[in-house]
């Protein structure tokens, strides 16, 4: 059976026919082929000032698709690549893009990327630490992986060994990723073979998520010093603080080709191999109600760890190139591809019971503990039956298999006149994604939370075998204009994009095909009415479609839009070395689908139940804050506060409506006895957040009077400080020391629902060593 599915609003969905656009794009890239190899010898287009200069004095031009690499301070970068394809000044951006610089992310030990991500506005922690570098932006909940622009679902933290820095657009972005997380996109961007010679060893030992090892070598080579080669690498065998193992090997190969005339070739493979247990930690105690604290389950140590048969893993090969190329004097172009087939995973078993100790008051919609409630009319309390502490264990087991194939297309044509100059962006893009997925559901011997021990797990039934093939195209223009000096920007873009969609449920034996097409805007105006001021405006939209599956056996809504209001200030002071951006945001997004409690229970439904949809409203302010105020200080910091609600006004999982974080590093200038010496500090603040998915209005609700059911526990807010000392003896060695939660707070770090609540981690020091040559 197959279905052909339009989705049309007046405003803008528009069927387009598929085949012309990919013919198109086609014949972009074919005529590319033909006409690149010429190009990519000729000499330097008049006019265009050289960026970089080879050992031989042979002038290199800079692709705008590139980025400089210059920055204020030592986290104050003043370009990115991520909010329209192009590099952008970020003082010039009508959006709020921010960017983590290499030495944040060193200062502060990063592990996964949410350790410098926290000093980002609106970026906090969300429900799973351990694996899917899953975070929450502006309240919306972020999975998986974008390297180099490229997006994949993923079950492993990414490994910071690859990345150079991280760029996060927030909110939507019709251009960048009309598919993307309505909070915003965070676009790890990868480091690159450089045309010079060093290389570093690192190696790092610690309490615990540490024994991990590190590589960076580059070289250049080649008759006119125009090629360069670099690896880098980790391996990682360790255990976090709940003696849950963790092993990592990642590597990546790169090597980049530099002509005369600014054509620029790299081409990467990287491989990871990761295998993280699913710590799931303890249940939260039968006190803990929507009023009442959240804490975990009394008696019982906070680390506990009965997950030995569930975990994580991940084997990911994948190859990407990227070609830039200057065609005229006026005209680039930028042609990247990506090519991966991987495998990853998950076990997972939790505990859970219907005899929860409390119940929900259908006058409030609290969970209260210690009561139930009776029937209608009357709704009498009674005293509920306790908890019981030997709990059922039921959960999954899901392998799939992807294969990607990706490719984007760009031509930017910079243009200037005697009254304003711009840039118009042209592009296109293809993504085929096969994924053949299993879910098995399976039973673990009942825990005793009084006497764990060793138990056993049992596969029983095949609950779902689904395989997909998705096919998206993307077509798309950016014109940027600015007037008087670039005191005002005007900017705006469109993107036509259509997903052929195809699922086969192999249990059934039964297809299902789909296709939506949808139309996308976004435009911005930025004015700089005073020196180092600027005021600015954009709007942005986005769609994501369903899968197939999903829209035509489950009934899912075929498509999740949303749009963006944001108004922003954005100023740089004292020559540049203190910048600072405060922005309000308004978020509408229909049909987010959240994960369906109904699946975590005893036993596990047949095949699982589709996810839940609701309409949700996010507004607030972010504040963020760099500054290098001198040679040696450096600071970056945030504060946020919005809500995130569905239409019944009631908060989300995971969800922080409060954060700040502030990050400040001292580096002894070289005049002192002290030279060489560093020290940092850090100190990041979430508000509560509710720990378990609310939903749905309580029985004693009428249509006037609407009660709706409130999250049942909260984590409670948490301050943690962290510390980081470094030495550098000379060019070749440095030492460094960074102290996790260095005040040892006792926290609760995420949830999945009362049964799965992850205590934080305590105090943790980790001692790194790095060798430079």
């Amino acid at each position: 059976m197959s279905f052909r599915l339009f989705m049309l609003t007046p405003t803008h969905h528009m069927p387009t026919p598929t085949g012309y656009l990919r013919t198109t794009i086609a014949l972009a890239i074919g005529t590319l082929a033909v006409t690149a190899g010429p190009a990519f010898g000729q000499t330097a287009p008049p006019g265009v000032a050289p960026a970089s200069t080879a050992t031989n004095e042979e002038p290199i031009v800079l692709s705008p698709f590139l980025t400089t690499g210059q920055r204020e301070g030592r986290y104050q970068p003043t370009e990115s690549m991520s909010g329209g394809r192009v590099r952008v000044n970020l003082f010039n951006a009508p959006q709020s893009v921010s960017v983590v610089t290499r030495e944040l992310m060193e200062d502060t030990g990063t592990l996964r990327l949410l350790d410098a991500l926290q000093y980002i506005s609106g970026v906090t922690e969300s429900t799973i630490p351990n694996g899917l570098d899953r975070v929450t932006i502006r309240g919306f909940q972020s999975d998986g992986q974008r390297v180099d622009n490229f997006a994949s679902g993923s079950q492993a933290n990414l490994d910071p060994i690859f990345i150079d820095r991280i760029e996060v657009v927030k909110g939507p972005n019709a251009v960048l990723a009309p598919s993307g997380v309505p909070g915003g996109t965070i676009n790890a961007v990868t480091r690159k073979p450089q045309f010079r010679n060093f290389g570093s060893l690192s190696a790092e030992v610690g309490i615990y998520s540490s024994e991990r090892a590190e590589l960076d070598y580059n070289r250049v080579f080649g008759a006119s010093s125009n090629m360069a080669f670099r690896v880098v690498g980790a391996a990682q065998d360790t255990e976090g603080y709940a003696d849950d193992p963790k092993r990592v090997y990642a590597i990546m190969p790169m090597f980049t080709f530099r002509a005369k005339g600014g054509g620029e070739l790299t081409v990467q493979a990287a491989y990871s191999d990761s295998t993280v247990q699913n710590w799931w930690g303890i249940p939260i105690d039968p006190s803990s109600g929507t009023n009442t604290e959240g804490k975990l389950l009394e008696g019982v140590d906070r680390f506990l760890n009965t997950d030995e048969h569930n975990y994580r893993f991940e084997r990911r090969p994948e190859f990407r190139v990227l070609f830039t190329q200057p065609l005229t004097e006026q005209i680039s172009m930028r042609l990247a591809a990506r090519y991966s087939d991987y495998k990853v995973g998950f076990q997972q078993v939790f505990p859970s019971t219907t005899v929860r100790g409390g119940g929900v008051d259908p006058l409030t919609g609290n969970y209260t503990p210690g009561i139930v409630y009776g029937p209608a009319p009357d709704y009498t309390p009674s005293p509920a039956p306790p908890m019981p502490r030997i709990l059922p264990r039921a959960g999954t087991r899901a392998h799939t298999s992807y294969s990607l194939f990706n490719v984007q297309n760009d031509y930017l044509y910079s243009f200037e006149t005697d009254t304003f100059k711009g840039q118009t962006l042209v592009g296109g893009a293809f993504d085929r994604t096969f994924s053949d997925s299993e879910t098995i559901n399976n039973l673990k011997d009942p825990i005793d939370y009084d006497a764990p021990a060793p138990s056993n797990v049992t596969l029983t039934q095949l609950a779902n075998r689904v395989d997909t093939t998705n096919y998206s195209v993307q077509a798309y223009l950016s014109q940027n204009l600015s007037f008087f000096d670039e005191r005002l920007i005007l900017n705006g873009g469109y993107s036509y994009n259509n997903y052929d969609l195809q699922s086969n449920d192999l249990l059934t034996n039964r297809q299902y095909n789909t296709s939506v097409d949808v139309n996308l805007l976004s435009y911005g105006v930025l004015v700089k009415p005073l020196p180092g001021v600027a005021l600015y405006y954009s709007y942005s939209e986005n769609s994501t479609p369903q899968s197939a599956f999903a829209v035509l056996a489950q009934n899912s809504p075929p498509l999740q839009d949303g749009e963006q209001d944001e108004f922003g200030l954005r100023v740089n002071l004292l020559e540049n070395r203190l910048s600072a951006t405060v922005a309000y945001f308004e978020i509408l997004q229909n049909n987010y689908s959240i994960p369906n409690p109904a699946n975590y229970v005893f036993p596990s439904p047949v095949p699982p139940l589709p996810a839940l949809f609701s309409d949700r409203n996010a507004q607030g302010w972010e504040f963020e804050l760099r500054a290098s105020l001198t040679d040696s200080l450096s600071l970056i910091g945030n504060y946020t506060t919005f809500k995130n609600r569905d239409p019944l006004d009631i908060p989300f999982r995971g969800t922080a409506e409060d954060s700040g974080a502030l990050w400040a590093s001292y580096e002894f200038p070289n005049g002192s006895r002290l030279k060489g010496l560093s020290i940092g500090v850090g100190v990041n603040y979430l508000a509560e957040r509710p720990g378990d998915v609310a939903g749905g209005v309580t029985a004693a609700s009428t249509e006037e009077h609407q009660i709706p059911v409130q999250p049942n526990f909260y984590l409670p807010a948490r301050t943690l400080v962290n510390l980081n000392v470094g030495y550098k003896f000379d060019e070749h060695w440095r030492f460094q020391v960074n102290i996790d939660n260095l005040l040892d707070e006792e926290y609760l770090a995420a949830s999945i629902n009362r049964f799965v609540v992850v205590a934080g981690a305590p105090f943790n020091l980790r001692a790194r060593v790095t060798y430079s040559f």
